[in-house]
């Protein structure tokens, strides 16, 4: 069956020997493997044998790999390898090889691939540098190859020019052996831990990639995330451009040193004609830091996309261009100083100082001290300056259920450090037009602060739930007291009663006016209605303060702001769209573009994202490393045994009816996660859900066949159902209406469904019902009952085992306790933790209830039933393990013998120190730049 092949290489590898197979066979010419005919051999490497094949139903030439004889001794070897194979089969794109189809026949475990023809990008520098145009065009197809599987939560982890194919159709990138799947857990160790040996050594190990092209975060063994890949193609375009390595090293222990320590030669300096821009982005790309690199693979084709575009500026006359040039070698100068030299940067951007020439844009990352956070799901933490030289940042020590740790913290762009400006908190900072105040909402006070220090002075009472504020040049404070009643108010800056501005059209649905702007002029407010639709339809208004006459710009976007470039600026989900826009006419003069990625979206509305008057933006990203938590068994001993120990952001794991699979959600962000499955005989996972937004409290049907679920943060959200196999698309059973609806139980006769209420002015939360109608592949909800309506915050109602009885978290006492009441009632409460309690959870036989105290630990309380009475006995600590603080959501579940847990936990090493945190606040120096050349405006 194996004969010996001529010498060659596999395509996405470089070339050079091979050491495997080690006896040199390979399967003969004529091979079946399934419908495919083996036809010739292509080549071998340690990720597998590749050739060329038919596929005698489709009569088209395939590319097969064949999985290593080595690694088939390993029984786990094949499950790996089709979870890896399901992973990158879901990447479709055009410059990313297709995957094909997964197969197994007489021993051998395979892969079917698009076969091409053309030359690897190494073939093709072996012969020197490319010309520039080709650089461009190759560049932006494989960056938006890596955006594509960078979406799909995949990093490519080995990019390289063996690793890129030129065919007549463009760029292909290929063989992702040693990728790694970041939301898709329980690839690790699959084919990412063999080594692929390649002439550029690749490290074994925990060490993947190909040294030349490593990033430093690789070379050292850390956690790499999509940025790594950044570095990688920096790595390819710096190639590219110069016919030769960024990094270089007589040893593969020199080359690494460099590659951590070392800046490479500038590219100008090899190449003086290559454009500012590319060598700029190549610069970019390469930063030691990750936080200083583009952040996403979009935001690097988005600026390579506009390094192609021709500049207006050079149909200028030739004359002006000594000037242009000059100006232009400045502006790079200070640009290339980076973030050392700061102040010489900030100085040149202040009006009146410098050149004309517009200024390049720059970003950088602001860190926080040492232990403090931001918490992404609360939002409202930064403001910027009217001169964009400070900025104000709302941090929280780890403990973020501790609402006297918050402090308001401030930094000059131009020091290294923040310092403390408020010891009493407030939420939502905003500053005066002169820049020598601040305001803030502090519990149910809105406050201002001097900012050279003093005493904060009390301007107004305010709710406790407030969207934004913004002060006028009038001495005028616009505020969103968001009360569900009123719309904004104004406020005196020197204090007063607050007077309305606005009020809810009800009849429309409205519930609520949000995130003021007093626009340039000091004329009109910009705000951002909510109605049904969610965040991502609500409704960008204009207010007149003359005459109170309300005019609508723009409906399908949150948080709308007037940018100083000219623009209208608006978040869906967690990306920044921009349109052109006509202030004195108060309208849109060109169609919106997304462009900026990765900023917060806050539960509540509103994202994180401040701006100057100066063009300069500040933004909290929604994207990062994972936050450090995994799954596990625990038993009433205190013993811990894995159950899923990839690192992610877990939540609300829920077995199903008998026990053998375990949905759970991963979440990406306030507004984005998804519900995946383990199948826990299998030991394997995939993802349930596809909706936009953010998807999650996972219910298992009794019989196990389906799923109800949570979804929002898109046009159409509520509470939905799929089946759990993923067989159908998801169906809406009860669409939000302004509410906000939360599956949280459904009785073991599959016949009702419990959920939390929470109400769009975010003033109470009250407990529902409602009969489960149809059948098991078509349900329907009929007409929901109130079970529990107080003033009180309540939430995670959960049936008994016999439906008789509900227990839920209640905050009427001021702090969260576990109470039950009978269903459907009438009758009394019956109060089951004594010290705080949250998060209840049945026995399966109804006997006990358990819950989570006020340290996250999970107690238990005994229960009886005599007729139509209720008793528990004293709650006590069924285990002293403290489980990761997941808010309202759910970090425990049952297993199916009733005798342990499925927890979430930290990890014990990881990078953040909260789940949903972030550490720094992300810099765009002159954004307005970038926005005009990438959105210009409308010249009509």
């Amino acid at each position: 069956m194996f004969h010996a092949i001529p010498p060659g290489g596999v395509p996405g590898e470089d070339p050079g020997q091979h050491t495997y197979p080690p006896d040199g066979r390979t399967l003969l010419p004529g091979t079946r493997l399934g419908p495919y005919a083996i036809l010739a051999a292509i080549g071998s490497g340690g990720m597998g044998e590749v050739y060329r094949a038919k596929d005698t139903r489709l009569d088209r030439s395939v590319a097969i790999k064949v999985l290593p004889e080595p690694l088939l001794q390993d029984p786990g070897r094949r499950q790996r390898l089709e979870r890896e194979a399901r992973a990158i089969s879901s990447l479709s794109h055009p410059n990313i090889c297709a995957l094909y189809d997964v197969g197994h026949q007489d021993g051998v475990d395979y892969l079917v691939m698009e076969y091409l023809e053309g030359e690897t990008l190494a073939e093709r520098l072996s012969k020197g540098p490319l010309p520039s145009d080709q650089v461009m065009r190759v560049a932006l197809e494989i960056a938006g190859a890596l955006d594509a599987a960078h979406r799909q939560g995949i990093v490519h982890r080995d990019l390289k020019p063996g690793n890129i194919m030129l065919t007549r159709t463009g760029a292909k990138l290929l063989d992702f052996g040693l990728a790694k799947a970041t939301l898709s857990v329980g690839m690790a160790g699959g084919l990412s831990a063999a080594p692929t040996h390649t002439t550029p050594l690749t490290m074994e190990g925990a060490v993947v990639g190909t040294i030349p092209y490593m990033s430093p975060e690789q070379v050292e063994g850390k956690e790499v995330d999509a940025r790594s890949d950044i570095f990688s193609l920096g790595s390819v375009l710096y190639e590219m451009v110069t016919g030769r390595r960024a990094f270089d090293g007589k040893s593969p222990i020199s080359l690494a040193s460099a590659i951590v320590d070392k800046e490479p030669v500038p590219v100008r300096s090899l190449k003086p004609m290559t454009p500012h821009a590319l060598d700029h982005t190549i610069r970019v790309c390469l930063a030691k830091d990750p936080s200083d690199r583009w952040q996403s693979a979009r935001d690097l084709w988005l600026e390579l996309k506009w390094a192609t575009e021709p500049d207006p500026r050079d149909d200028a006359a030739t004359s002006a261009a000594p000037h242009r040039r000059r100006r232009e070698w400045i502006a790079w100068s200070v640009g290339a100083l980076g973030i050392a030299t700061g102040v010489l940067f900030v100085a040149l951007q202040r009006p009146g100082l410098g050149s004309a020439a517009p200024r390049p844009t720059m970003r950088f990352s602001a860190e926080l001290p040492m232990g403090q956070v931001i918490d992404r799901h609360a939002g409202g933490h930064l403001a910027m300056s009217p001169d964009g030289t400070r900025i104000i940042v709302l941090e929280t020590a780890p403990n973020l259920t501790a609402a006297f740790e918050r402090t308001l913290v401030m930094r000059t762009l131009d020091q290294g450090e923040f310092v403390p400006v408020s010891n009493r908190g407030g939420g939502q900072p905003f500053f005066s037009p002169d820049g020598q105040w601040f305001g803030a909402f502090n519990g149910n006070k809105l406050l201002k602060f001097p900012l050279q220090g003093g005493s904060p002075v009390t301007l107004c009472d305010s709710p406790d739930s407030v969207r934004g504020g913004s002060w006028g040049d009038d001495g005028q404070i616009i505020a969103s007291f968001n009360e569900g009643t009123t719309g904004l108010v104004r406020i005196p800056a020197d204090g007063g009663t607050p007077k309305p501005l606005t009020q809810l059209d009800k009849a429309k649905g409205e519930t609520a006016h949000a995130w003021p702007q007093v626009l340039p002029g000091g004329r009109s407010v910009l705000f951002t209605v909510y109605g049904a639709g969610g965040f991502s339809d609500a409704e960008i208004v204009v207010v007149s303060l003359q005459n109170g006459k309300r005019l609508s710009i723009f409906r399908g976007g949150d948080f709308g702001r007037y940018f100083p470039s000219g623009h209208l600026i608006y978040l869906k989900h967690d990306t920044l769209y921009a349109a052109p826009f006509d202030l004195e006419r108060l309208a849109l003069t060109g169609e919106p573009r997304p462009v900026l990625e990765g900023v917060n979206a806050n539960f509540f509305g509103g994202g994180d994202f401040a701006f100057s008057r100066t063009g300069d933006a500040i933004y909290v990203s929604s994207r990062g490393p994972s936050f450090g938590y995994q799954l596990h068994w625990l038993d009433g001993s205190g013993e811990l045994r894995p159950l899923h120990v990839a690192t992610d952001d877990y939540e609300c794991p829920q077995f199903s009816p008998d026990g053998k699979r375990l949905a759970f959600e991963i979440t990406t962000g306030p507004l984005h996660g998804d519900i995946w499955i383990k199948d826990l005989e299998r030991d394997t996972v995939s993802r349930l859900t596809r909706l936009p937004g953010r998807n999650s409290i996972p219910l298992w049907t009794p019989d196990g066949h389906g799923i109800v679920f949570s979804s929002y943060g898109h046009a159409r959200q509520g509470i939905y159902w799929i089946r759990a196999d993923g067989a159908s698309e998801p169906q809406l059973l009860m669409e939000t209406k302004g509410d906000f609806q939360t599956p949280n139980s459904i009785s073991s006769d599959g016949r009702r469904l419990a959920y939390s209420l929470l109400k769009a002015d975010l003033s109470r939360s009250e407990l529902w019902t409602v009969p489960i109608e149809g059948d098991r592949d078509h349900p329907r909800l009929g007409q929901a009952e109130a079970f529990l309506l107080t003033q009180a915050v309540l939430d995670t109602p959960m049936f008994s085992r016999d439906g008789r009885w509900l227990a839920y978290a209640s905050e009427e006492s001021g702090v969260s306790e576990v109470y039950v009441r009978p269903f459907p009632g009438p009758g009394g409460q019956y109060q089951i933790s004594a010290k705080g309690g949250s998060r209840p959870l049945w026995s399966h036989d109804g006997r006990q209830l358990f819950f989570l105290d006020d340290q996250s630990r999970i107690n238990v309380a005994d229960c009886s039933v005599t007729g139509g009475s209720f008793a528990a006995g004293k709650p006590r600590i069924w285990s002293t393990k403290s489980l990761a603080f997941m808010g309202t959501s759910y970090a425990y579940a049952l297993a199916a013998d009733g005798k342990r847990f499925a927890v979430v936990l930290k990890a014990e090493k990881t990078e953040q120190p909260q789940r949903n945190t972030t550490d720094r606040v992300k810099v765009v120096l002159n954004f307005a730049e970038e926005l005009r050349r990438r959105v210009p405006p409308d010249k009509r």
